[in-house]
């Protein structure tokens, strides 16, 4: 049985059973560990800056009073370093210290997913960490997808590229393989087209005939 509910951080516990924390015997110990492997200043910095991500819950067992953090103790140690800074490692007490005081909101409880036993945690553990798991757990996107909502993505000018010239070479490109094809030279100075990433379009040097850029192909 799977019940949800926003548990206050002092009653959430560090899972020193959790493969990120392997030999470890305290949370002080979880602590030190994660914050050297497990880039929690980066996401403590995240979260002072946007927020806890909703799109996630922590999973939880109930032990006694408290609660242990089966998923989620990367975000658990972020959110507990953000309102004790004391608790970091003494060489990154400066770091947390300076998210914590710029952040929008103290986080003091967090909404959680509270499963029976371990087995059930389980479960959806691997659905996340699993990889796609044969369609049961999370499938990335591909280049293509990536391309299409990421402007920054290295691909970019091939995605832009790719949909300006679809029906004529989609059936022969990979977009990795054209981005590295459109990448040099050659292709600006033969057709004139480039990537204007500030308006995030094709853009044209020159008057531009669609059969000039196919032709390269």
């Amino acid at each position: 049985m799977v019940n949800t509910k926003k548990i206050s951080l002092k009653k959430l516990k560090l899972d020193l059973e959790n493969p990120r924390i392997p030999a470890c015997s305290t949370e002080e110990d979880a602590i030190d560990l994660l914050c050297a492997a497990e880039q929690i200043s980066e996401l403590a910095k995240d979260i002072a800056e946007n927020r806890i991500s909703p799109c996630e819950k922590l999973i939880v067992l109930q032990n006694g009073k408290k609660y242990i953090v089966a998923e989620g103790n990367r975000r658990l140690v972020a959110l507990m370093l953000l309102n004790k800074p004391n608790l970091a490692p003494k060489h990154l007490f400066r770091r947390f210290s300076q998210y914590s005081a710029s952040r929008q909101i103290q986080i003091n409880s967090v909404e959680c997913l509270i499963v029976s036993d371990r087995k059930e945690a389980k479960h959806w553990i691997e659905a996340k960490h699993a990889g796609q798991n044969k369609g049961k757990g999370v499938k990335p996107w591909n280049a293509i997808q990536k391309a299409h909502y990421f402007p920054s993505n290295e691909n970019r000018f091939a995605y832009l590229l790719f949909n300006f010239l679809l029906e004529d070479i989609s059936q022969f490109y990979e977009i990795t393989n054209l981005t590295r094809f459109i990448s040099g030279s050659t292709f600006f100075e033969y057709t004139g087209i480039y990537y204007n990433q500030w308006e995030d379009k094709l853009a044209f040097s020159c008057s531009y005939e669609k059969n000039s850029a196919l032709d390269i192909f």
